[in-house]
């Protein structure tokens, strides 16, 4: 606490409490002196200050939360979705829960490789640029088509990152096998589907969220 503050009248007190309106900390010291002193008038006037920046506090807090959520609900119209993650704990029993063959489905079809003898990085980012900006090619159900969207749209990216960090997730589970190289090279596609069009593009990055 100011030491300063016992040396000062009642009066000064609430002149000092006036100046400071939404400094709580300020206010509640304040308080504090006067309650010390049993100087009753006083700690009702400034009482009173702290009751009302109580009250601006919270009505800045719902404030804010409300105008979130409305920028969170304009985002989610324009296709925003969070960015997937690639963390997964490593298993002894390999894949597990999100399984997918990344040697499987759409982006192995049209060429993509990775890890050891995977395509050199300006190869692979090449076929995920032609991927996204692309009519893809029916190579499953019409139901697994339309999870790729349409060319160009964050629902296109959306499916690509997804695909791409299950199959991240899954490598980083298995321990038979050394896919360090294969993860290495996901991880990096990622990075760039996240810059180049996550943000560069569609200016996803709020709230801001690395891969």
């Amino acid at each position: 606490m100011d030491r300063q503050l016992w040396s000062r009248t009642a009066r000064q007190l609430i002149e000092l409490a006036r100046s400071n309106p939404d400094n709580m900390a300020k206010l509640k010291e304040i308080a504090a002196v006067l309650s010390g002193r049993q100087e009753l008038q006083a700690l009702i006037v400034v009482g009173t200050l702290i009751e009302q920046a109580t009250e601006k506090g919270y009505q800045a807090r719902q404030d804010k939360v409300r105008a979130d959520r409305e920028r969170q609900a304009r985002r989610r119209q324009q296709g925003f979705f969070d960015w997937p993650s690639t963390d997964a704990p490593a298993s002894r029993y390999g894949f597990s829960g999100d399984y997918f063959f990344y040697k499987e489905g759409l982006l192995s079809f049209v060429g993509y490789q990775v890890g050891r003898n995977g395509l050199s990085p300006e190869t692979r980012l090449q076929i995920l640029d032609c991927v996204f900006h692309n009519k893809l090619p029916n190579v499953e159900s019409p139901e697994y088509m339309d999870e790729w969207s349409s060319p160009g749209t964050p629902g296109r990216l959306q499916k690509m990152a997804e695909s791409i960090a299950a199959f991240t997730r899954n490598a980083k589970r298995r321990t038979s096998h050394d896919l360090s190289h294969a993860i290495d090279d996901w991880e990096c596609d990622l990075r760039y589907l996240y810059d180049e069009y996550y943000v560069g593009t569609f200016h996803f990055s709020w709230p801001p969220r690395g891969v």
